[in-house]
């Protein structure tokens, strides 16, 4: 991450220890943080609770009971989902899964708690028991994630939620793009891997005297679990381009891909210039109502776009599948990141609107 700011690194250094794939998201989500306008809205708890002392466990680890036992999902997980709108809403209708698959290795205990997926995320909760790290990796210690496709391809991640505060009992939900996934398959077969990791600190870093440098290595090896995931084939797709103009550029929306648990709109445009890496704000309302769980912004590519378009995908995640009325998705502004990190910026400030509506 050469082209960090001072506040991007120290921001970086001072949270807990990723892996290469959560890094790379992190720098992303650093740079966008400003995109994010909207406020993740929790809709109503559902009362699901499938043993009755599950209300009272507040920060509780449940262990796998035994041949035929029950896997409850734990308390702060269950906080992580109703707070997520298109979560939510798979939780009370139940077309998510509680798991019951764990795997003991080397004193460690990794196991899959809970899981939805649709064509636009797949979200997966689960949980690491056992980790102690030992007293020489002054940098801590964290658990590497990643999650694959059957024929090995690694699953984008979206945004990974951790609860840490016990380091034995770690909790982790973490949502994973499902763009390429085979559209005729039944179940989501994926391969969920945790490798953990010890960090110690080597010195200041170079790019920045301020900021400890430190150096990683596996603590064991992997925890691998395959999961067979139903997947909601319920889907709106929106194809055909929708064009606006402003400040001498213009924008093409080029698919909308609306899932029970979240909405997906990708828009393209000619750089204004090709010394920088585009991003744009976007916000989304429908039937004159923001929508919640916006703010991200990720590269997308495949979606009909024009040579020399950059293309962007917005997702927001909120329960709009059922939603006939009309949609609103306006650009407000341009941002340019130059090779100076994230204070060499060019904005262009605009009004890129396109109105469109959907049938369920």
């Amino acid at each position: 991450m050469n082209d960090m700011s001072e506040l991007e690194l120290a921001l970086a250094a001072s949270a807990p220890r990723p892996g290469a794939q959560f890094e790379t998201e992190l720098e992303t989500r650093l740079r966008v943080a400003y995109a994010a306008r909207h406020t993740l809205t929790a809709s109503q708890s559902k009362p699901r609770f499938r043993m009755t002392w599950r209300a009272a466990a507040v920060l509780i680890i449940v262990a796998v009971l035994g041949v035929g036992g029950v896997l409850a999902v734990s308390a702060i997980m269950q906080t992580w989902i109703q707070g997520d709108q298109g979560l939510s809403e798979a939780w009370r209708s139940e077309t998510d899964i509680e798991l019951n698959q764990s795997i003991t290795q080397d004193g460690l205990t990794l196991t899959a708690e809970w899981a939805n997926a649709d064509w636009n995320r797949l979200a997966i909760g689960f949980t690491l028991g056992g980790l102690v790290c030992p007293e020489r990796y002054d940098a801590g210690c964290y658990v590497a994630v990643t999650a694959q496709k059957e024929d090995g391809t690694p699953l984008e991640m979206l945004i990974g939620r951790a609860d840490e505060s016990d380091l034995n009992h770690r909790i982790y939900l973490y949502d994973y793009s499902m763009a390429g996934l085979d559209s005729s398959q039944a179940v989501a077969n994926v391969r969920l891997q945790a490798v953990p990791r010890g960090g110690w600190v080597t010195g200041p870093h170079p790019e920045n005297p301020s900021v400890e440098a430190w150096e990683h290595e596996p603590l064991s090896d992997p925890l691998v679990l395959n999961l067979s995931i139903p997947l909601s084939h319920d889907v709106r797709l929106i194809t055909d381009p929708i064009i606006a103009s402003d400040q001498g550029i213009a924008m093409t929306l080029r698919r909308v891909v609306v899932t029970p648990t979240q909405t997906r709109m990708a828009v393209c445009f000619a750089p204004p210039s090709a010394d920088r890496t585009w991003t744009a704000i976007p916000g989304l309302t429908a039937d004159g109502a923001v929508v919640a769980g916006g703010g991200a912004d990720l590269d997308v590519s495949g979606v009909g776009e024009s040579n020399g378009e950059t293309c962007r995908e917005f997702p927001f995640n909120a329960a709009m599948y059922d939603y006939d009325g009309p949609w609103r998705l306006m650009i407000s502004e341009l941002v340019g990141f130059g090779p100076g990190g994230g204070a060499d910026q060019q904005r262009i400030a605009g009004s890129w609107v396109f109105e469109f509506q959907t049938t369920p």
